[in-house]
């Protein structure tokens, strides 16, 4: 495989999900992979990891549904979304 089209952090490991997205920048950057991303973060991982990306996510996927709305969290990934 040349290229990988999308690669996320699944689940932001504390103490380890910054050293983790560095290394998915580094692969970004050599253009190892087309995007990159996260998973299952919460409000405070986002702000943690956006204050020390060089790269911003490309892709946060969130789990929402009737039970589950995380309103403000959608909120910050859409504006998140729009900077790019």
């Amino acid at each position: 495989m040349e290229k990988l089209d999308l690669y996320l952090i699944h689940w932001p490991v504390e103490g380890k999900f910054l050293d983790s997205w560095k290394a998915l920048e580094g692969l970004y950057n050599d253009g190892r992979v087309g995007a990159i991303g996260v998973s299952n973060f919460h409000i405070h991982h986002l702000e943690q990891l956006l204050a020390v990306a060089t790269v911003k996510p490309a892709i946060d996927q969130l789990e929402r549904h009737p039970r589950l709305v995380q309103a403000e969290l959608k909120t910050i990934s859409t504006s998140m979304a729009s900077c790019q």
